[in-house]
């Protein structure tokens, strides 16, 4: 130790070797700093789809609760991949499906038609600000859990970017608050 702040205190300065010496172990400290750096990118970015991942399942749950628990005469198609309701928001027919890997909603024109509304697109159940991310999901069946068919049961929700699945859930569970509603024939405009 005295040796090192005697040479610190020296006029003379460092040797060769030691320059060199210097020199290559801030090389390899360098090297070791710029591997580490586009690992941490991708742990971050993992990190970060992740996230928004869970921010997508979450959202796109409580769209389904919104759209479908106060809906009426919902009616679950023989190949478990669609439901079709009346909408308590809209009082439109509507339909709920997976199409490819997004979930979609198509409504209808009025009680007891199957005729698409007029310049009314299929919307996507899925945020905006997810599908930006390429964030898709879907879900493989849809059932009731029971006769009295009062609880959808959807099964593996996923969440993917796309072919890489990011989240999901084995079983979502959608409560029916309205047990049944009838409309008048008047009212439906036949």
């Amino acid at each position: 130790m005295k040796n090192v702040i005697k040479k610190l205190k020296s006029k003379l300065g460092f040797t060769l070797s030691e320059t060199l010496m210097t020199v290559l172990i801030l090389l390899m400290v360098s090297a070791v700093v710029a591997e580490g750096i586009p690992a941490a990118v991708t742990a971050f970015g993992k990190a970060v789809d992740a996230a928004n991942a869970q921010v997508a399942l979450s959202t796109t749950v409580n769209a389904l609760r919104n759209e479908l628990s106060t809906a009426w005469d919902l009616k679950v198609a023989d190949d478990s991949t669609s439901v079709q309701f009346y909408s308590s928001d809209t009082g439109a027919r509507s339909r709920l499906y997976k199409d490819e890997d997004i979930i979609m909603v198509q409504d209808f024109l009025q009680y007891g038609s199957d005729v698409p509304v007029d310049g009314v697109v299929p919307r996507n159940l899925v945020s905006e600000a997810a599908v930006t991310k390429n964030l898709m999901v879907t879900f493989s069946t849809v059932s009731w859990t029971d006769e009295k068919k009062d609880v959808l049961d959807f099964k593996n929700v996923t969440v993917k970017k796309g072919t890489t699945e990011l989240v999901s859930v084995d079983d979502v569970y959608i409560r029916m608050l309205t047990k049944s509603l009838t409309i008048p024939e008047s009212v439906s405009g036949t």
